[in-house]
Parts: C-alpha cells; sequence; structure tokens
C-alpha cells in the first residue's frame, strides 16, 4: 500500500512539473532549469539513450493529459469534481507510462527528479524531444 502510495505521489510530482512547462520541449526545459540550480553532474550519464528516448516518448504523452486536466480542472464546479479529474489524470498518466516500451513509472520519475538539476540530461531530453517532434506532426 505505501509503495502504491509512493508511485501515486511521484506521478503527481511528474504532473506537477509537466503543468509548469509549455507544450513547447525547450521551454519545459528552460523552466526546469530555472527551477534548479544550474548545475552539471554526471547523473545524466546513467541514463541510456533508449532510456532517455522512451522516456521522451512518455513525457510527451503526460504532457497531452495534463493539458486535457487543464481544461477539465477549468469547467470543475466543486473540489471534489477537481479531485476526482486529478485521480483520473494520475491513473491515465500511470497507464501512459507503463504501456511505454523501454521506460517503467519509476525510471520516469527519477528521470524527471534527476533533469531539474542535471543540464546536460535536460540537454539529451531535449534532443529526443526534437527527434519525436517530426513524428508527432505527421
Amino acid at each position: 500500500m505505501q509503495a502504491n502510495k509512493t508511485v501515486k505521489s511521484a506521478i503527481v510530482t511528474a504532473l506537477s512539473v509537466a503543468m509548469l512547462g509549455s507544450v513547447a520541449a525547450p521551454a519545459l526545459a528552460q523552466g526546469m532549469v530555472e527551477q534548479a540550480p544550474a548545475t552539471t553532474t554526471a547523473q545524466s550519464a546513467d541514463f541510456s539513450d533508449e532510456t532517455i528516448s522512451a522516456f521522451a516518448a512518455a513525457y510527451i504523452e503526460v504532457v497531452q493529459i495534463g493539458q486535457g486536466m487543464q481544461e477539465e480542472l477549468q469547467g470543475a464546479q466543486s473540489a471534489e469534481d477537481q479531485q476526482a479529474i486529478m485521480q483520473a489524470a494520475n491513473e491515465e498518466i500511470e497507464t501512459a507510462v507503463e504501456g511505454t516500451p523501454g521506460i517503467a513509472v519509476d525510471e520516469y520519475n527519477e528521470i524527471l527528479q534527476v533533469a531539474q538539476a542535471d543540464d546536460a540530461l535536460i540537454e539529451r531530453i531535449n534532443a529526443a524531444l526534437a527527434d519525436l517532434q517530426p513524428a508527432m506532426s505527421q
């Protein structure tokens, strides 16, 4: 039960960070840099290129879910409605990340957390997102 609560909390954190950025990947990454001290560490090397690509694919889905949630929240009539919308979005995010080949929810959250303080990792994520953007526009 505690592990499930931790996963839900991490997903909420991931959604919150996703909501802070804009649709454009570079702008989002810039937002991450502004929120955290600008330090470059060796941590980004701990993630393979394949894992970063999987993160980017999952991240795009998380942002899309978050955007839909924001629209729904604007129409919510009560705090209970908002809670239900956020719960549904959390479940949808968890399913989306779990359904992305090459990454698990815990890896996704770890990358998201490390990226907040790792410029090199942000650059790698931006490159992976840029690689996916042409595929998204087709």
